[in-house]
């Protein structure tokens, strides 16, 4: 079986909107982790707009298209790297590692943003 080819930014978003209730359902020590907590995510496209995730009380309340006025952490990136790393293309640590992919956060937050990107 073939994994869908992603086509829009639209489409990685909705996958990292059911990756984040995967996890978060699956794992009872995530659940808690999370408990609580309230940060903003924010997707900035460099060819585009953006879209940032509201985290509240450890769970994903809202996907908002635009740019956050104080996201907690941004994560920057090309539509074309975007779509290469969601489709198996461009291997997220070596987007990372190459300057692709960009993340301004702290440590913590960082551990945070991969609790909804995996």
């Amino acid at each position: 079986m073939n994994a869908p080819k992603y086509h829009t930014v639209e489409e990685c978003v909705k996958r990292m909107e059911e990756g984040f209730w995967r996890r978060y359902h699956a794992n009872p020590d995530l659940r808690a982790k999370l408990a609580g907590k309230e940060r903003v995510i924010q997707l900035s496209l460099t060819d585009g707009h953006g879209y940032y995730f509201h985290i509240i009380d450890g769970k994903l309340a809202q996907t908002q298209h635009g740019m956050h006025a104080k996201p907690d952490a941004v994560v920057t990136v090309s539509k074309h790297d975007l779509l290469a790393v969601f489709n198996g293309e461009l291997k997220p640590m070596q987007a990372y590692l190459t300057g692709r992919v960009r993340l301004k956060a702290s440590f913590g937050d960082m551990l945070f943003a991969k609790s909804l990107i995996g």
